[in-house]
């Protein structure tokens, strides 16, 4: 019985790995931060959309310029997250865009912990 098994998880092994992808690539992680921000400048509103979501507020600014808003709670603890205390805090970002819908300039207010991670 064990052989039968063990050629059929080899088969199934084999077969997995002919379907694999070769030309994957993992995701790339990176931090919310300024810098990070910064890199949309001078792309379209839609590659920011793409990458932070469809869930953002809009402003008119006037002159044709457009702020997109997104907003995120943060959960902080305080202790060992299964018994301290925790604080939720606010993270905010914003894009804004001229008449043609360029980046120009960003924001980042509120607390945006370190280790908060967008894909």
């Amino acid at each position: 019985m064990k052989p039968v098994v063990i050629f059929g998880m080899l088969v199934l092994m084999n077969g997995c790995a002919s379907f694999q992808t070769q030309n994957y690539s993992p995701p790339v992680w990176t931090e919310l931060n300024d810098e990070y921000l910064d890199t949309f400048i001078s792309k379209d509103i839609s590659e920011a959309q793409k990458i932070f979501g469809y869930k953002f507020t809009i402003n008119p600014l006037g002159d044709g310029r457009t702020a997109y808003l997104w907003k995120m709670n943060d959960q902080i603890s305080y202790a060992q997250a299964w018994s301290g205390p925790s604080k939720t805090i606010p993270c905010n970002w914003s894009f804004v865009t001229d008449s043609n819908g360029k980046i120009i300039d960003n924001q980042r207010f509120g607390y945006c912990n370190a280790t908060l991670q967008l894909h």
